[in-house]
Formats: structure tokens, C-alpha cells, sequence
């Protein structure tokens, strides 16, 4: 493994040259200097004005990735100019330079929509390092909330964040046959989003302008179960006082979503399979069969076809419900979704708490990208919850997580992480160079090497897995 990630030290050794371009203000020309230098070094793109006024007529003529403005200037100040900045572009990275004297002035420019300080004197590395950080976290954050925009509009995925193959397909696939009337059938571990899932196929659907009905299967004793599914007549049991709709007759003309289909009980799988077979409800204690307008999608986190061989499940059944299988991998296996996944996250519990965390460090996105994650996408929503409402600086750190992610040994896919810093947008570079060169090794080996069908395998063109091999230097 450590042989097929060699090329990962030198991301960061040899970064892509940032054609950013950055705006700073500052009344003094000495200042103004020393930042055009420092930046330019770094192939920045920098302009500087010496006024809070000069700043904004730049601000209205030019786009810009960053603004770094100093606090104290006459006419205009650092926060005066961050509120007119905000109203033009509220997402315009704005970073405030201070003397140590005033930072108490720089936090108050945070809570005002600031993502950054810095301290005079300027330092080359904090500079540089400000700069990356800054312009990468807020690519990350448009790179997120164009994704979600984008399943949003182009699959109907609401809230549903992954950039790794095995998502992409996922989202092409469900793309396909969400505006089908096909039984739709959705396996995966606890806490990949299932639910989730099942929610944006019914928001894609026919259906949308219909209720989505949602019963947990494996959560029901059997006489409870039928009830809610199919409803009851008055005096059809002991408890049954009054006539009650189903949850299957409720749903009509929308969609109802079985979740757990793998707990129910054998007793009530026939009474499930008729209810496909024949579009119609008997409900328990009547003699009269309802006609039912429904589409059907379930779920469960135990291997179906498993049950089925040993007999836990029947085979009838189980090929009613999967006429289209989707499957959701674990976290474990596409890493590459980890930062985005973090930074979705964080920025919903950040919102929730009225906190302004900005960024996640190195070492705990190492943590992150070599645990196990046996909870899946749930138990990351929880990490970085727990670590938001606990964090008291503007970074999530190590300190902040749960013993088991701290002290666990690395499992799955280890992906090795530089000592020094990262920004979230290098990390998501990082682990999906990570994951696709693997995935490529992987292929290679499968077909013995032979690149046409390893290609067509991956879904690329010949040309394009050859220039992958150079680039990874794949043996």
C-alpha cells in the first residue's frame, strides 16, 4: 500500500500555481509592498489601493477570490469597509490585518462575516499559509454548494453530497429510473442515507406532488405491523376501537418506503408479496380488498439476496421488490467523499450553533481518512457535530474527537497525509488522487493487466487510463 502512494508527499511539495487574485487595502505603502511581494511570490494575482473608497470602486469593476484590509484607516475602517464589501458579495473572502493591541476588534470582525485575521508584523509563512487557506476553503464551499445545486437540479438529490465514482454512478442510475413506477430496492450499512436516498427518488418522481410515507419494518411486532400497513376494521382485534386507514392507503398516489424489508416477519411476507402481485389491501379483519396507486421503495442494511439463499426471506418477494437494485457503498470504501462530506457538515452545525469554525486540521482529517467509520455517513454527521459544539477555537482538532477516532489503528484504505498543514480543498485533491490511483492498480490487476478491458472497466477512454499511468507511475 505504501508503494502505491509515494506520489502523495509531493502535492503539497510542488502545489499547482494559484492564479487567485487578491485585493489589499492598506494605508500604509510600506505594508502594501511587503504583501504584493510575499503574494506575488506564491503566483498570486494582487492588486493594492490605499483607501477603504479606492477599494470598493475595484470591487465593483473587477472579481476578486480575496480581500485583506487592515483594521485601522483613516476615512474608512477594516469593518466599515468588510459591511459595504458584504452587501456586494456576501461570499468574498475578507481577511482583517491587526496589531496584537486590537484583536478583540479582529473577533468582532469575524462575527460580522470576517473568515480570517492576522497580526502585524507580517509573516511570510502565517501570509501564505492565511492565503491558501482562505481561498481554498471558500473554492471547497462553492465546489459543495455547486454539487448540491447540481443533483439538486439535474437528478433530483437533494442534500445527497458525493464526488467519488461509485457516487456518480449511483446518482446516473437513480437519475434513470426515479421517474419509472418500478419497485426500487436500496441496500446499504446503517447510516449510508438510505432514507436519504429514498427521499430524492420520490422528489424525482411522477409522484412528488404525493405524500412519501416512511415505516420502519424491523421496529413492529407482526399483528402492530399489519395494522399500520394494511389498517384494520373496528373489532377486528383486541385495542381496534374504530376503522383505520393503512399506511399503504395513505401513500396512495405517492410513495411509501418499507425501511428494515429484511425484518419483516415471514407470517406477513406472503400478505406483501399479493399486495405487489395484485395493487390492492386487505385490510386485517375485512373481506373487501381496496385497490392501492403506490410505488414502492425499500430498504435494509442485511444482504437480501443472502436471506433468501438461507432461507430467512422469500425468493418470490425479494425479486418483486428488487426490480431495480441500487446499492450505496460504505464510507470506507469512497474516502474521497470524507472532506466534502466534513466540510457539508460543518457548515450545517456551525449554522445550527452559532459558531464559525473554518476549517478542519491536518491531523484530524488524517484521523478521519483512516478510521473505519462502521456508523458510515451518520456517525461522521455526529463527529463533527459533537466537535463543533465543543470547539472553542476556529478549527477542528484532534482534541475534539470522540477516543475511538483518536486512538483507532488505521483501517479500509490508509491514505498517508503530510505532517504540515492542509487546506480542505488540498485533502479532498488528496484522497481522491488516492482512491482513483488505487482503484486503477486494483482494475489492472483484475484484468491481468490488460488496459482496453481495465478501461472500459473504469468507465474511461483508453487514452485516458495510459496518461493516468504515467501520472501515477503505475508499474
Amino acid at each position: 500500500m505504501q508503494d502505491n502512494l509515494t506520489h502523495i508527499d509531493s502535492i503539497l511539495e510542488h502545489p499547482t500555481p494559484s492564479k487567485a487574485k487578491i485585493l489589499v487595502v492598506d494605508d500604509e505603502q510600506y505594508l502594501l509592498r511587503t504583501f504584493k511581494k510575499i503574494l506575488e511570490s506564491e503566483n498570486f494575482i494582487v492588486d493594492t489601493v490605499d483607501t477603504g473608497i479606492s477599494a470598493l470602486e475595484k470591487i465593483g469593476n473587477e472579481f476578486y477570490d480575496m480581500i485583506i484590509a487592515d483594521l485601522s484607516m483613516p476615512a474608512m475602517n477594516g469593518i466599515e469597509l468588510l459591511k459595504e464589501v458584504k452587501k456586494i458579495d456576501p461570499e468574498l473572502p475578507f481577511v482583517i490585518v491587526t496589531g496584537h493591541s486590537t484583536v478583540s476588534s479582529a473577533v468582532t470582525a469575524m462575527k460580522l462575516g470576517a473568515e480570517d485575521y492576522i497580526t502585524k508584523p507580517i509573516e511570510r509563512p502565517q501570509l501564505i499559509l492565511m492565503a491558501k487557506r482562505t481561498i481554498n476553503q471558500n473554492k471547497l464551499k462553492r465546489e459543495l454548494r455547486f454539487l448540491k445545486s447540481h443533483f439538486a437540479d439535474s437528478y433530483g438529490l437533494e442534500n445527497m453530497v458525493g464526488k467519488s465514482r461509485s457516487m456518480h454512478r449511483l446518482f446516473n442510475t437513480v437519475k434513470k429510473v426515479a421517474r419509472s413506477e418500478a419497485t426500487i430496492y436500496i441496500e446499504g450499512e446503517s447510516g449510508t442515507g438510505k432514507e436519504l436516498l429514498a427521499k430524492s427518488i420520490h422528489n424525482f418522481s411522477f409522484r412528488r406532488e404525493h405524500v412519501l410515507v416512511t415505516v420502519d419494518c424491523g421496529s413492529l411486532p407482526l399483528q402492530l405491523l399489519q395494522s399500520e400497513l394494511f389498517g384494520h376494521v373496528k373489532g377486528s382485534f383486541t385495542g381496534a376501537l374504530q376503522n383505520r386507514r393503512g399506511l399503504f392507503e395513505e401513500a396512495r398516489g405517492g410513495t411509501i418506503f418499507l425501511d428494515e424489508i429484511g425484518e419483516i416477519p415471514s407470517e406477513l411476507q406472503l400478505s406483501l408479496l399479493r399486495v405487489l402481485q395484485e395493487r390492492e389491501i386487505r385490510p386485517v379483519g375485512s373481506d373487501k380488498a381496496i385497490p392501492i396507486d403506490v410505488r414502492v421503495i425499500c430498504a435494509s442494511n442485511r444482504n437480501l439476496k443472502e436471506a433468501v439463499e438461507n432461507g430467512e426471506f422469500r425468493r418470490d418477494l425479494y425479486y418483486r421488490l428488487a426490480v431495480i437494485r441500487l446499492n450505496i457503498p460504505p464510507l470506507r470504501m469512497r474516502k474521497e467523499d470524507i472532506p466534502i462530506l466534513s466540510q457539508h457538515f460543518l457548515e450545517i452545525y456551525n449554522k445550527a450553533n452559532g459558531k464559525s469554525i473554518s476549517n478542519i486540521s491536518t491531523k484530524t482529517m488524517h484521523m478521519f481518512l483512516n478510521y473505519n467509520w462502521e456508523g458510515n455517513i451518520r456517525e461522521l454527521e455526529n463527529v463533527i457535530e459533537r466537535a463543533v459544539v465543543l470547539a472553542e477555537g476556529d478549527e477542528i482538532t484532534p482534541d475534539l474527537l470522540p477516543e475511538e477516532i483518536a486512538g483507532s489503528d488505521s483501517a479500509g484504505l490508509a491514505i498517508k497525509m503530510p505532517i504540515e498543514d492542509m487546506t480542505l480543498r488540498e485533502m479532498c485533491t488528496l484522497a481522491s488522487s488516492t482512491m482513483e490511483k488505487e482503484a486503477i492498480i486494483n482494475t489492472l490487476q483484475k484484468t491481468k493487466g490488460n488496459k482496453k478491458k481495465a478501461a472500459e472497466l473504469l468507465g474511461i477512454s483508453r487514452g485516458s487510463l495510459y496518461n493516468k499511468i504515467k501520472s501515477y507511475n503505475i508499474k
